[in-house]
């Protein structure tokens, strides 16, 4: 509304489009060819993730949380999936990202009758420092979320489980 009030020169009013990518939408309505992300990292960001990650593993990050129940994935199936994968692969370690409220609520079952040391606990860490870490990871797992943008924005490799929403907007 504020859009149409303002007295200016020039008007530019983006109106979404519910059957089309929202990204393709920015890029037609100020004509980029194509949008492309940056997600600023401090250099202590980056000291820590030095100092935590081990260059003898690979690294998944995994996000079991969201903002709408039924586009959760439930959390016992993250960890079927890490007992998979664990006895496909021996070099792995898992990077749990989202609030303190996920953390109480998911991070028991995604490590059950798992050792310890096979996570790193991101859970409630600002989103810079989880980028930070997403920058030095293999692939991240997770629900239809913010951070899952963030995924895509720090160039890592994302497979998104996408619940009742439209992959083809919001992917």
């Amino acid at each position: 509304l504020i859009s149409y009030l303002l007295i200016t020169k020039k008007k530019f009013i983006f109106k979404k489009k519910k059957k089309l990518n929202q990204i393709n939408q920015l890029e037609n309505f100020f004509n980029i060819k194509k949008l492309s992300f940056f997600v600023p990292i401090s250099d202590a960001e980056k000291n820590e993730v030095n100092l935590i990650l081990d260059n003898r593993y690979r690294y998944i990050v995994l996000f079991p949380g969201g903002n709408w129940k039924p586009k959760i994935w439930p959390s016992q199936y993250f960890n079927k999936l890490i007992h998979l994968l664990n006895n496909k692969f021996s070099n792995l370690r898992y990077i749990i990202v989202g609030s303190l409220l996920e953390k109480k609520i998911y991070y028991d079952s995604i490590k059950r009758d798992l050792p310890s040391e096979l996570f790193v606990d991101l859970m409630g860490k600002s989103l810079t420092t989880t980028s930070a870490f997403m920058n030095k990871s293999e692939l991240f797992i997770g629900n239809d979320s913010g951070l899952m943008h963030l995924s895509v924005a720090s160039n890592l490799k994302t497979i998104a489980l996408f619940g009742p929403t439209n992959d083809k907007i919001y992917g």
